[in-house]
């Protein structure tokens, strides 16, 4: 099972559900008042089911800084369902 889902973020759309377009500029809800204010995007393969299943990820923030100093290119996560960490091309 993989699955994505940010952290620290309430009040979101009722309308947001599994399968919503998501564009540039849409509202997704708003950032818990933590110090100082962030949010998780968490993308993750889960073995054996959540919640209690085994969770691997990739590093999203870490990847987006990177593509954010040549925004032409396209990374794909690839998930090997096997438990192993996700691979970045």
């Amino acid at each position: 099972m993989t699955g994505g889902f940010y952290t620290h973020i309430t009040n979101t759309p009722e309308d947001l559900a599994v399968g919503s377009v998501v564009r540039i500029g849409d509202t997704l809800g708003r950032v818990i008042d933590r110090k100082p204010a962030h949010l998780h995007l968490a993308l993750v393969e889960i073995i054996g089911g959540g919640p209690g299943g085994k969770y691997t990820g990739v590093n999203l923030y870490s990847l987006f800084l990177e593509m954010a100093k040549d925004t032409s290119q396209v990374k794909s996560v690839t998930f090997k369902q096997d438990g192993s960490p996700p691979s970045v091309a």
